[in-house]
């Protein structure tokens, strides 16, 4: 019996040990086998849904996954940065071994050249003499210039101010252009009311003929009785004729008045139009006047900093000449020198060649380590 309760109790002990501590690490062993992979994946996590150490040791790996994906990033960044520096510091010591190279081959000519600008001082000094002279009349001419462009800006400033006054004026005929369009509008109205009138009064006339013709066929009628009435007659209905062309007078008038009007009124919205042409233009003018305003205005100060420099050239020619026997003696030392140079020339170009073997050979250990990193994946 007791041997029966060990045994359950060992099932028991196995059955726990398999839940409690074989699954878990097969589950972590099949995370890993995950992670590990063709390439190491540090963006993946350990998941584990236990309590215990196991858990903690979980949490644990994961702070150090995440640690070594930082660490892996700035290796990668510092190891891109390393290529692409030493691509740069190759490419910079080979230019700098050509141009030693360069250096060592002019040092050579530069003794030769030395040796001419000695020759050459003399002739200089006698040029910078020649050129003293030039500088004092261009300074002469920059101090006429001068006054001339301070002229030119006086000028210009009178021409914008003139330019402000005709669009003041332009304004004021456009303001007068739309009154008088104002004005025709309003005549044409009351010719208009004058026609109707002209055509009231002619209807009227028409009526009062008709009327008196009557009244001339009644006076015939009542014989002697009427003669004089029908002679009223005849003179009203001479009255109502001449009524009836004056009114047909009246509104061809008016109507060659209302005609000249719509004609005023076209040639007035065309010279609007050519007012606001002319705006436009004046302003235009005036914009350019402002440009050239403040051009005149650049001129005038660098025609004043030509002058001072001017000034400064005279009394730096002066000291050039001063400088020539110090440039001459230089010319001497220098010459000395470039043999110097040479030989330094030449050690550098030795030393160039070393460093360029350093960094071939930096360059083959950034390849291995971009090649190691890229083993790891970070995201």
């Amino acid at each position: 019996m007791l041997i029966a309760n060990l045994i359950i109790m060992i099932g028991f002990i196995g059955i726990g040990i398999k839940h409690f501590v074989v699954k878990p690490i097969q589950s972590i062993t099949d995370q890993l086998s995950v992670i590990q992979g063709d390439q190491i994946d540090l963006s993946k996590k350990i998941e584990i849904k236990t309590n215990d150490e196991f858990k903690e040791l979980v949490l644990a790996f994961n702070d150090m996954l995440e640690t070594l994906k930082g660490v892996i990033g700035v290796v990668r960044d510092s190891s891109n940065q390393l290529t692409t520096s030493t691509r740069e510091v190759s490419s910079s010591t080979e230019q700098v071994n050509e141009a030693s190279r360069e250096v060592s081959a002019n040092t050579n000519q530069l003794a030769i050249q030395a040796e001419e600008g000695f020759k050459s001082i003399s002739e200089v000094n006698k040029e910078l003499v020649d050129l003293s002279g030039l500088i004092k009349n261009s300074q002469k001419k920059a101090v006429s210039t001068h006054e001339n462009s301070q002229h030119t800006f006086q000028l210009a400033s009178d021409g914008k101010e003139s330019v402000d006054i005709v669009i003041d004026k332009m304004g004021n005929i456009q303001t007068k252009t739309n009154e008088t369009k104002e004005h025709i509008a309003i005549l044409d109205k009351y010719s208009k009311e004058i026609i109707g009138i002209a055509q009231m009064i002619s209807e009227i006339a028409e009526q009062t003929n008709l009327l008196a013709l009557n009244a001339s066929i009644e006076a015939a009628r009542a014989g002697e009785g009427g003669k004089g009435f029908a002679v009223v007659a005849d003179e009203v209905r001479k009255l109502a004729e001449q009524s009836t062309d004056r009114a047909e007078n009246v509104k061809e008038i008016v109507n060659k008045i209302t005609e000249t009007s719509s004609k005023t009124v076209y040639l007035t919205e065309e010279s609007q139009k050519e007012v606001e042409e002319g705006v436009k233009a004046v302003n235009l003018a005036g914009q350019s006047l402002e440009g050239i305003l403040q051009a005149v205005q650049t001129v005038v100060k660098d025609v004043k900093d030509i002058q001072d420099a001017s000034n400064e050239n005279i009394t730096s020619s002066e000291k050039i000449v001063g400088l020539l026997d110090s440039v001459s003696e230089f010319i001497e030392q220098t010459a000395a020198s470039t043999e110097e140079v040479s030989a330094s020339t030449q050690e550098t170009t030795a030393s160039l060649d070393t460093i360029t073997d350093r960094v071939d050979e930096i360059k083959k250990m950034s390849v291995e380590l971009n090649t190691t990193v890229h083993q790891f994946k970070t995201h």
